[in-house]
């Protein structure tokens, strides 16, 4: 949380936050994001697939 939470704004800012953030850490934040943004895992809105006239 400290990694998020850190100022930002200027490279030498963010390698300061990347200390805040073991390496650990960070490639399990990856692991999770990747899972999540796969097609499988995503939310299907039927809303909007029939709004732009796909068909499922």
């Amino acid at each position: 949380m400290a990694f998020v939470e850190a100022p930002r704004g200027s490279y030498a800012e963010i390698r300061e936050a990347r200390k805040l953030c073991s390496e650990q850490k960070a490639k399990e934040l990856l692991r999770l994001y990747v899972e999540n943004a796969k097609a499988a895992n995503m939310l299907k809105h039927n809303d909007y697939i029939n709004a732009i006239q796909l068909k499922e």
